[in-house]
């Protein structure tokens, strides 16, 4: 019961509002490419912990997944357009 409110307290919690919190301090676009690592972390923290790795077809999902969202996320510079003017 007490691991269950340790959970619940610091892995969601405390988690949210800090994420709300700070979220502030940077642009979307970075705040995007953040949290699509929170799964990558997900994966790593189950290996490390749980020896629970990902089968070949998990790893190119999430691969492509990750790709996705990072994409989304990926805007091109605008250049500046030269106003130029020719003499005659």
């Amino acid at each position: 019961m007490l691991s269950c409110l340790f959970t619940a307290f610091f892995a969601t919690a405390a988690a949210f509002l800090l994420q709300t919190a700070l979220q502030k301090f940077t642009n979307p676009t970075h705040a995007g490419l953040i949290f699509i690592m929170e799964p990558v972390f997900a994966a790593m923290t189950s290996a490390v912990w749980e020896h629970e790795y990902m089968s070949y077809a998990g790893t190119i999902g999430c691969l492509l997944i990750l790709l996705g969202m990072g994409l989304s996320e990926w805007r091109p510079k605008k250049h500046k357009k030269s106003h130029k003017t020719s003499s005659f």
